[in-house]
């Protein structure tokens, strides 16, 4: 099954492989080098660093 998302929570199922697309093309990640799970990380340790913006 092949899935694209958003979900730091669906990219991290079990024996999931994590593919990236970008401007160099197909790539394989790890799970904590993924950019959404790093935004969420920082939006989850300091949330009001986000939501002074609003």
């Amino acid at each position: 099954m092949i899935l694209s998302t958003h979900s730091p929570l669906l990219a991290a199922l079990p024996n999931a492989q994590i593919f990236e697309v970008g401007s160099w093309g197909l790539r394989t990640r790890q799970w904590e080098d993924l950019d959404l799970v790093t935004s969420w990380q920082a939006f989850l340790t300091s949330p009001e660093r986000y939501l002074r913006h609003l």
